[in-house]
């Protein structure tokens, strides 16, 4: 499905990129793995070696618009251009009413979670213009409807979704896509308490949690030529999360 393309998967060592980069190489794309841990990224990047595919990995802070040239010209030297460019990293603090929330904590969430993006974008662009095609996929929240204790989190990654939607409009007569994925709770289990658990059950019409590869189906989607003509859309991958009113048990649930 992505045959001879090359994608940077920024955060490529977190559970969403680790399984979109195995994915994307499975499905024939060269993988740059950038992530700021960079001996996580490299075992990233052996695993796609393993697996048969071809991949490299690069250390990044996205908060850093100089490390993001350096990303796009390592991968422009490994791999020759750049097609995808998917953008995972998050910053997670939000456990504070908002008068509470420090100044240091608002600019990390913004930083990392708007701004990182931002600049990976910026980085991709001119190549991706010059080959009048591309895919820029960013990775927003469900948390970004709003929440208590979750003002710059959530703020912070409606922004990535306005943002994203911006960029579709600039770079759409190039031929250029840009999409955001608003997930729900993934992962293990064992991440979450039994509130989590429980709330997730009672919320979401799937009953349970989201896995890394689930989501990763619906990244390989937005990059894959089946996603031509999709743009500017935030692509819920929720259980149903956001989409149905499950506030309450109308009636009995299955055992």
């Amino acid at each position: 499905m992505l045959d001879g393309k090359v994608a940077i998967i920024v955060g490529g060592a977190g559970q969403l990129g680790r399984a979109s980069s195995l994915l994307f190489a499975r499905e024939g794309a060269k993988v740059m793995v950038a992530d700021v841990k960079a001996a996580d990224a490299k075992r990233v990047e052996d695993e796609v070696k393993a697996a048969g595919g071809d991949a490299a990995s690069f250390q990044i802070d996205v908060t850093d618009p100089e490390q993001s040239k350096q990303l796009a010209d390592a991968t422009l030297k490994r791999f020759g251009t750049i097609d995808i460019l998917v953008y995972t990293p998050y910053y997670p603090h939000g456990s504070d009413l908002i008068e509470d929330v420090s100044p240091a904590n608002w600019k990390k969430s913004i930083d990392v979670n708007l701004n990182g993006a931002v600049y990976c974008s910026q980085s991709v662009i001119r190549t991706m213009k010059q080959k009048r095609s591309g895919r820029i996929i960013n990775i927003s929240a469900g948390a970004s409807v709003g929440a208590p204790k979750m003002a710059a989190y959530s703020s912070s990654k409606a922004a990535l979704v306005v943002f994203t939607k911006c960029i579709a409009a600039e770079l759409g007569p190039y031929g250029i896509t840009a999409n955001a994925i608003v997930p729900g709770s993934f992962g293990p289990r064992e991440r979450f308490g039994q509130a989590v658990l429980d709330f997730v059950k009672r919320r979401y019409p799937l009953g349970r949690l989201g896995t890394p590869e689930e989501l990763a189906n619906g990244v390989l989607f937005l990059a894959s030529p089946m996603a031509d003509y999709i743009t500017a859309v935030a692509l819920p991958i929720d259980g149903g999360f956001t989409g149905v009113l499950r506030a309450y048990n109308f009636g009995e649930e299955p055992a």
